[in-house]
């Protein structure tokens, strides 16, 4: 019985050690954000399908086959004429649309473009978690220091509580002020227990955000210090070639321009390729065959009026879009100046 208790006992304390907290980097979060984050994870899919769509849009339409039977008199009709029995044929036809090959590098290039879009989605999506992940990490050092704090004064109110009760009896000490003590002491408490709860639940969402449990013990480096790097905040071709939502939109407006030549290449022909060959019944009768390649003809008025207004509609699109960077990098600019104008 005492060595199933020792055992148990040790498992236990093994068990505890295994639990206890580990400090971790706040450079370590965010790799493991990264690496393990399910929402970054379901980026990298969809670019992976964007790229199997662009190898995809190369590809031409199947070609058709057929078989039948080919000027086959009806026997029972009436006939002006006498009808031979070997009147008719057998035809089998071949046909294959030709697409233009305008068309298809059009298709590809737009296609690939999407993928380009989804990866800067995805850097945005890393931005945000970043972000999230160092304000929550700070705010937990700052609920660590915040809990040490009113781990002290209530050190001192519980000894000022003391200090009153015992002069209480000798009147140099009032019952009010024994009461107002234990109040702040009690209020001192209730702020210990709401800083825990946060703290507990920072804890939770950073391993949620690392794709752990959230029963796992989390540690912060109460000593992290950040290392600031002199950047020019006024620099707009920077935040261009920087910032994650500029270069989003930018993609999205190449795309926009890919998608504008797959309209243009409307404006192209394309082509049709049949192939027609006719079995006589009749021995005597010779075999025949048809061959014929036919052209679409898209400038037609009738049919030209679609793709023209869609690449009209697509130009005011990529305005559009452009007036929208535009007013980031402004807001952005207003953002700035008003913080550091707070700071100073």
């Amino acid at each position: 019985m005492k060595k199933r208790s020792a055992v148990i006992l040790a498992l236990v304390m093994l068990l505890c050690a295994s639990l206890q907290a580990q400090v971790v980097p706040l450079d370590t979060i965010i790799a493991r954000i990264e690496q393990n984050n399910p929402m970054l994870k379901e980026f990298d899919e969809r670019t992976t399908a964007m790229e199997r769509y662009a190898e995809g849009a190369t590809s031409w339409m199947a070609p058709m086959v057929g078989f039948g039977p080919y000027w086959f008199p009806y026997r029972k009709q009436e006939a002006t004429h006498d009808v031979d029995p070997e009147d008719g044929m057998y035809m089998a036809v071949f046909e294959q649309d030709i697409p233009n090959p305008m068309k298809i590098r059009t298709r590809k290039n737009y296609a690939g473009s999407r993928a380009a879009i989804v990866q800067e989605e995805k850097a945005v999506e890393l931005n945000n978690l970043r972000a999230e992940a160092r304000i929550l990490y700070f705010n937990m050092i700052v609920l660590r220091d915040k809990q040490k704090i009113l781990s002290e004064s209530q050190s001192i109110l519980d000894l000022m509580l003391r200090i009153a009760r015992l002069r209480y009896p000798y009147n140099q000490s009032t019952l009010g002020m024994i009461y107002k003590t234990e109040g702040r002491l009690h209020e001192v408490e209730n702020m210990q227990s709401m800083a825990a709860g946060e703290e507990e639940s920072v804890r939770i969402r950073l391993n949620a955000m690392m794709n752990l449990s959230p029963h796992l013990p989390l540690e912060v480096d109460t000593a992290y210090t950040r290392n600031i790097r002199a950047r020019n905040l006024y620099d707009t071709a920077q935040w261009q070639s920087s910032r994650s939502d500029l270069r989003q939109l930018r993609r999205e407006i190449e795309a926009m321009r890919f998608n504008q030549q797959v309209q243009r290449s409307n404006a192209r022909p394309d082509f049709k390729f049949r192939f027609e060959h006719m079995f006589q019944r009749d021995p005597a009768m010779p075999n025949q065959f048809s061959a014929m390649v036919m052209m679409t003809i898209p400038i037609a008025p009738w049919s030209s009026k679609m793709y023209r207004s869609e690449i009209k509609g697509m130009d005011y699109d990529i305005r559009a879009m452009e007036r929208e960077r535009d007013g980031i990098i402004n807001e952005s600019q207003g953002m700035i100046m008003s913080m550091q104008s707070q700071l100073h």
